[in-house]
């Protein structure tokens, strides 16, 4: 049971207007124990939303403060990036990290998992569910849709102790209206025609389902993305490369001084590309499989793959024993 997220029936958004930091916990106090009272083993997710900045609005402050910590089995946000990129995020002022992406969700709600984990008594510290996120395809284009959207799907699943769950938003466009954001956030179209975000998601979703994370690769180039799922014996390195580093968006211009402008923006450098090398010790070749499920199989010479990574998500297969897996700049 989700309470209190904006997109159920049992809280509307309009709460979060309408009630004082007094008043809110004590109604999620009042829904948790009355979801308990009814069926002790229901699984209760708390809040939701997100607030430019950070994705603690006053909800979150307030019931840490009241003790609210006691009254969910974890929590929800809404973490929009759109239309900045996910990983790297937006710049931020005034919250407790200068930049909100999804590589920073502890920081961003004020470590309210732990405060969970520690009011409750768990063994471990809860993970987040994202009930909301998604970017619109008439602001980022239908291209950068479909790039964040698995890149969304393949950072989630990247960090398993920090997200529980995720719901993209939307399935099904809401309409035909071209330049109406709400029509513009699905999967599919209007009419159920797949867009390319489906594809992009889809093959994230098939590529990562059922394999546990192992590890991040270590890159000098810190736009460079490359993760690492199991099993040891026949592990799947997943890659790509964001518009900017964080570095860049935090001050605001290029490592060669030049403003950045919106090129963090998605869909904003479809045509980036950074040569990156990964050691893999006794193997001759691995297939290399791109966003729309496209196979390529690639000689490795010398136990040195040659990646040209891009904003788009590939996909790597026949590595090998993972433990000999390295990465650098190529």
């Amino acid at each position: 049971i989700v309470f209190g997220d904006w997109s159920s029936d049992v809280c509307s958004s309009d709460l979060f207007a309408a009630l004082s930091p007094d008043q809110y916990p004590a109604i999620v106090k009042a829904g948790f124990e009355g979801v308990k009272a009814g069926n002790p083993d229901a699984f209760v997710v708390g809040v939701a939303g997100a607030a430019p900045g950070g994705w603690a609005g006053w909800y979150i402050p307030a019931l840490r403060d009241a003790g609210g910590a006691a009254w969910m089995d974890s929590f929800s946000v809404h973490p929009y990036t759109s239309p900045s990129t996910c990983d790297v995020g937006y710049p931020t002022e005034g919250a407790p990290v200068p930049r909100a992406s999804l590589d920073l969700p502890q920081a961003l709600t004020g470590g309210f998992a732990s405060a969970i984990q520690q009011a409750r008594g768990f063994a471990q510290r809860p993970g987040l569910w994202i009930t909301e996120l998604g970017w619109p395809s008439n602001v980022v284009g239908l291209a950068g849709q479909a790039q964040q959207a698995a890149r969304m799907a393949l950072l989630v699943a990247a960090m398993p102790d920090d997200y529980a769950r995720v719901f993209y938003y939307d399935f099904l466009c809401d309409g035909a209206n071209p330049v109406e954001n709400e029509h513009n956030f699905g999967l599919v179209g209007f009419d159920y025609s797949p867009r390319p975000a489906y594809v992009a998601y889809a093959q994230a979703t098939r590529a990562v389902g059922g394999r546990r994370f192992l590890r991040r690769l270590e890159c000098p180039d810190s736009a460079v993305r490359l993760y690492l799922f199991g099993p040891e014996d026949d592990p799947l390195l997943v890659g790509w490369v964001t518009e900017v580093t964080p570095e860049e968006l935090i001050a605001g211009a290029r490592a060669d001084g030049s403003k950045l402008g919106e090129a963090n923006h998605a869909g904003s450098a479809l045509d980036l590309k950074r040569p990156v090398k990964v050691g893999l010790p006794g193997v001759q070749q691995v297939t290399v499989t791109d966003w729309q499920g496209r196979e390529q199989v690639v000689p490795v010479s010398e136990g040195v793959l040659e990646l040209q990574l891009s904003t788009w998500p590939q996909y790597v297969e026949g590595l090998g024993e993972a433990t000999g897996v390295e990465a650098e700049q190529g």
